[in-house]
């Protein structure tokens, strides 16, 4: 036999010991369960090593006011002088159904903008 075709017969059986090795590390490897994904928080705050950022205003959102808002000499115009006031006059124009006299009592877009909002905790940057 010529020597081209001993060594082409080696090759041959080195490739298919090869083949038949990587086969059976494929087929060992696939008897064992996948490796579970991370498990993945829809929020970055259940994230191991987190800490929140200093946030001064964070009480506000306890206490229900912001500590440091603005203040605003804006006045409120119509309403009441008092909370009992207030609770007479819409019982009033509810009970005579005066529409009209129900909504001067509502508060203004520019007064909900300029001195309510804020004042809110929501309004915090």
């Amino acid at each position: 036999m010529p020597v081209a075709a001993n060594r082409t017969r080696t090759l041959a059986a080195v490739a298919g010991a090869m083949l038949v090795a990587v086969l059976a590390t494929s087929r060992a490897g696939s008897t064992t369960a996948p490796a579970a994904p991370p498990e993945r928080h829809g929020s970055v705050t259940l994230e191991p090593g987190y800490v929140p950022p200093n946030d001064p205003e964070s009480s506000s959102v306890r206490i229900g006011r912001r500590v440091n808002a603005p203040y605003v000499k804006m006045p409120f115009t119509g309403g009441a002088r008092s909370l009992e006031e207030l609770g007479r006059k819409v019982c009033h124009a509810l009970d005579y159904e005066t529409a009209d006299s129900l909504f001067t009592l509502t508060v203004g877009q520019d007064e909900f903008r300029y001195i309510l909002w804020p004042e809110f905790p929501m309004s915090r940057p």
